[in-house]
């Protein structure tokens, strides 16, 4: 019941925040921040889905004691995807307008957490951490609420708005890592 509950938060949370987005930023604007959270999402996909699928089926308590290697693999596997695509993001920002630099750099900064955070909310799924799981997912929820609307509201821009998610997903971890830490 807790993973759906998390799931059913994510999917009302992030209508709730796109249709205030949507209300704030105006067309123009909230196109932008869609094209934005599209190529996150695309290079989140690329990068970093194969290690949340990679933490579900092979970590677990017993792997959490006995091969602590695999863990360290996973997180070597995470700064590996973490800095492609930070280049990758880098490199587009220069070669794009001015006006668009911006946008490019919180959609890279934004694939990177939100990378890392569902790798973590993979590891807590994996170690039956519901309570962890759910904690994770309500934050990044609510901090998004705040911190991506408020961002919209006070900058009227997307980039901003981008930026509020990244500090969203920087909190929700925040909360999340003594949990998910290995000895």
């Amino acid at each position: 019941m807790t993973i759906f509950a998390a799931f059913l938060s994510n999917a009302v949370f992030s209508l709730i925040v796109g249709l205030a987005c949507a209300a704030v930023l105006g067309p123009q604007e909230f196109g932008r921040f869609a094209l934005g959270l599209a190529g996150a999402t695309l290079a989140q996909g690329l990068a970093f889905d194969w290690l949340r699928l990679a933490a579900a089926r092979f970590y677990s308590q017993e792997a959490r004691a006995r091969r602590p290697a695999l863990r360290a693999g996973l997180d070597r596997g995470f700064l590996v995807a973490a800095a492609v695509v930070g280049l990758g993001a880098l490199a587009g920002a220069l070669a794009a307008p001015a006006d668009l630099r911006g946008l490019i750099g919180a959609a890279g900064a934004m694939a990177i957490l939100n990378g890392l955070n569902d790798y973590r909310a993979a590891l807590a799924r994996a170690l039956f951490l519901d309570g962890v799981f759910l904690r994770l997912m309500l934050a990044k929820n609510a901090g998004a609420l705040v911190c991506v609307i408020g961002a919209a509201m006070w900058t009227g821009r997307a980039e901003s708005a981008l930026a509020g998610a990244v500090v969203a997903l920087a909190f929700a971890l925040a909360l999340a890592r003594a949990a998910l830490a290995d000895p």
